[in-house]
């Protein structure tokens, strides 16, 4: 997404929507959100991350983020799983 006077801000996973939904692409958006979490979140460190594809239609993927949030001395672990 974009932030007004930042349009840097996020990820550019919309260059994927006609892409192939392959292992290619899928460690392709991994790489995406990686850099995008290391460039603007940098209190947030992955632990994993998984690319699968909606066995329903096949023209969808689901990521699942499992991560780490630094808060001062504690650490709170938790995950998100968004439909793409």
């Amino acid at each position: 997404g974009q932030r007004l006077r930042l349009p840097e801000f996020g990820t550019n996973l919309i260059k994927y929507i006609f892409d192939t939904n392959d292992d290619t692409t899928w460690e392709s958006i991994k790489s995406e959100v990686i850099e995008s979490v290391g460039r603007w979140a940098n209190n947030i460190t992955i632990n994993n991350l998984q690319v699968v594809k909606n066995e329903d239609d096949e023209s969808e993927i689901f990521v699942r983020i499992d991560y780490s949030v630094k808060q001062g001395n504690k650490i709170i672990n938790d995950s998100v799983a968004v439909q793409i």
